[in-house]
């Protein structure tokens, strides 16, 4: 008999609740569950968090558990959508959209590192600029961190959660973008190679001003 954890299974061919863990550090392990599949492009859907449990045995129950929380939450939409959910959307979004498979890769990555330990479980209607800014001080200073970040590490931070709530307004869940009127720290000189007063279509994510306002003054 199964028990809903999975490891190896092709994620289309999976039945719906079932997931897989994986090690994310001492302590800490990633649950990513199977949703169902998205009505347009085909593709797997899978949602995903991060939980702390001592060995992967209970991180495995964690896992059983979450698919009985997910089933009695209400659906992803205005006023109740987390940031964590909000950016696996968007990566499905971009990935359908032809989307680099790096440049998915370094914001999946930028997400699940540095985004979801934060923010992960937060609504997207209760996030606010000046969440973000003290976020980004935080980050600059080091405080509470093992290490500071440099300024261009931080702006792409910032531009991975700028470019998924994007949408977040153009679908009515929020009145405008708070990453917009965010302040991350400006860097000495750009990180992408372009000449600072030119852009290229290979710079991602694209600054914040390149981002639809959503609304926003």
């Amino acid at each position: 008999m199964s028990s809903g954890v999975e490891d190896t299974t092709k994620a289309s061919r999976r039945p719906k609740g079932t997931g897989t863990v994986r090690q994310r550090g001492k302590g800490k392990w990633q649950l990513q569950v199977f949703v169902g599949t998205d009505t347009e492009t085909g593709r797997p859907c899978q949602v995903s968090r991060f939980v702390t449990a001592r060995n992967k045995t209970e991180a495995q129950r964690k896992l059983r558990q979450w698919p009985e929380e997910l089933a009695d939450s209400e659906p992803m939409g205005a006023g109740n959508a987390a940031v964590r959910s909000l950016i696996e959307e968007w990566l499905r979004h971009s990935a359908a959209r032809g989307r680099a498979p790096r440049t998915l890769h370094d914001a999946r990555r930028s997400a699940e590192t540095v985004i979801y330990p934060e923010f992960g479980d937060k609504r997207i209607v209760d996030l606010t600029p000046r969440d973000l800014d003290e976020w980004y001080r935080k980050h600059a200073t080091g405080e509470g961190r093992s290490r500071a970040l440099k300024a261009t590490s931080i702006r792409r931070h910032h531009a991975v959660l700028s470019a998924s709530l994007s949408p977040a307004v153009r679908w009515g869940w929020l009145d405008c973008n708070p990453a917009e009127r965010a302040h991350p720290p400006v860097s000495s000189a750009p990180s992408s190679g372009c000449p600072p007063t030119t852009r290229c279509a290979a710079c991602w994510p694209p600054p914040p001003s390149a981002m639809s306002a959503g609304g926003c003054s």
